[in-house]
């Protein structure tokens, strides 16, 4: 069992004569305590150095309070630090670990590449209550080899120091740079030991070079951004959904969607012919996703409405059978997601969408004014939206048609999505208009699906000699909420018609 840590943090280059600040003056700090740890860790990676390249950090490491390995995953707001027992293996990372980079190590060997040794005088900075809200390591590092022939590599010497929060708001992490800076750190240019380690040896993954947007780019260029920007995230986030992290399966969906959306709406300035066989396959993808994320919406939705009923009319084991039920249809689905995604057909989607993206098939429409094109193309998208609002208006609210308007909408704000760098704020009314009629007719799909699913619940609940009650009564809650879902639609799609009168692009 892993256990899984949100790493926040600020690192900071030092000079060896570099005096720390005092850590006690920093506000909300009533006392420092110190401890000296030395730390020897052995860095694995793939003989391109696949994982470095692509953030990901995969070491064991002895010495210290948190000895075993550690695998580190980046994302926007710090590092998810997976760990594990040292075990009995030195030179083969565990299973487990493995199993969570798989889609980017492929079949390649993880093999030791670099080992950092670190003398660290461990700074906690305690509240009143003595909790330690934040940690500053000062850290002497050298780093050597693992053999002595490994090219591009030799021993080398720094010091940093390295700021984690631990129970501290990201407030603190300011005050702490505020009274670094005093003392002449410098925020290291570095996000980690092994990049530092590596230097000149490594090569970020995706380097690309990005088309830069003016109110006169061309649509190929905004078109490319977003082709690099979905296929990094493809690969960013393969690794959360295989360690089966909290969201990271509908992050993915929503990824797949974004990019079908792209090679839909853009197909006059692609080749059609080399990315409607792409958008095909993303599909396929896309319907492996939606199975888990399903069972995830309806567990969350079913759950919430038990805990709105008084437990007097709860009768019988009705949380305990939900739980059941949607961890055993997440579980099947999520397996057949996780088997895909071992395959060769996963690896070569995923390759193709990165190939796509840096170099795309345009077409000669593609060349011109994208503030003109897309912005014209971005209202054939929403024309297309009114019309289908217009049919469904007569409808009930449980009828396809709505299901239609929800799809329509959510291609506008694709649409508007990738038009968001241009200058101007036409396009972010535009995504903030339709995000809203995406989660009314969101939640609404939601709670048609959960009436299907509580009739089959009271019917197994039936079966096994339980009350039916209560699964009645949540279905009953779900209809009624019909008419709110209706009037939250109207006040999001009057947003939709002022954010549309209001559009300026470019």
């Amino acid at each position: 069992m892993s256990a899984d840590h949100l790493e926040v943090e600020d690192k900071y280059a030092l000079d060896e004569s570099t005096v720390l600040p005092d850590l006690g003056t920093i506000s909300g700090v009533k006392s420092v305590s110190v401890a000296d740890h030395e730390l020897v860790a052995t860095y694995f990676d793939t003989p391109g150095l696949a994982l470095a390249a692509a953030g990901v950090t995969l070491r064991r490491r002895t010495g210290g309070e948190d000895a075993g390995w550690h695998l580190k995953l980046p994302r926007e707001d710090g590092r998810l630090e997976i760990a594990l027992p040292l075990g009995r293996a030195v030179r083969t990372p565990p299973a487990a670990l493995r199993q969570v980079v798989a889609g980017i190590v492929r079949d390649d060997e993880l093999a030791p590449v670099v080992v950092i040794r670190t003398e660290r005088r461990a700074h906690r900075l305690h509240d009143k209550r003595g909790e330690v809200l934040a940690e500053l390591a000062d850290d002497r590092v050298s780093a050597e080899p693992v053999t002595s022939g490994a090219p591009g590599l030799a021993p080398i010497t720094w010091r940093e120091a390295e700021v984690e929060l631990v129970s501290g708001k990201l407030s603190l992490l300011v005050r702490v740079a505020d009274l670094m800076a005093s003392v002449g750190a410098r925020r290291s240019q570095s996000p980690s030991k092994l990049v530092q380690a590596l230097g000149d040896r490594l090569t970020p993954a995706g380097a690309t070079l990005r088309p830069e947007l003016r109110g006169k780019s061309p649509a190929a260029d905004v078109i490319q951004l977003r082709l690099l920007t979905q296929a990094a995230a493809l690969r960013q986030q393969d690794p959360w959904v295989r360690h089966d992290s909290p969201g990271a399966v509908h992050n993915l969906r929503v990824t797949v969607r974004r990019l079908r959306h792209a090679l839909a709406s853009y197909a006059a300035f692609l080749d059609v012919e080399q990315t409607e066989p792409l958008r095909e396959e993303l599909g396929w993808l896309g319907d492996l996703l939606g199975g888990p994320r399903d069972a995830e919406v309806l567990a969350g939705l079913l759950t919430s409405l038990v805990d709105e009923v008084p437990t007097t009319l709860v009768r019988g084991p009705v949380r305990a059978r939900i739980a059941a039920a949607c961890r055993q249809r997440y579980d099947v689905e999520r397996a057949a997601l996780v088997s895909a995604m071992a395959s060769g057909r996963y690896f070569d989607l995923v390759d193709r969408v990165q190939a796509l993206a840096e170099a795309p098939p345009w077409t000669e429409k593609a060349e011109k004014k994208a503030a003109r094109t897309l912005a014209k193309a971005l209202d054939e998208d929403w024309k297309r939206l009114r019309a289908l609002v217009l049919r469904a208006a007569d409808e009930p609210a449980e009828s396809t048609a709505l299901h239609d308007v929800r799809k329509a909408a959510k291609r506008v704000r694709y649409a508007a999505e990738a038009l968001v760098p241009l200058p101007g704020k036409g396009a972010k009314r535009m995504v903030r208009a339709h995000e809203r009629i995406q989660a009314v007719l969101g939640e609404l799909h939601d709670d048609v699906v959960a009436q299907g699913a509580l009739v089959e619940l009271a019917d197994a609940a039936l079966a096994a000699g339980e009350s039916d009650f209560t699964y009645g009564l949540l279905h009953a809650r779900l209809q009624a909420r019909s008419a709110e879902h209706a009037a939250a639609f109207d006040l999001a799609w009057q947003d939709s018609l002022t954010a549309r009168a209001r559009q300026r692009i470019g």
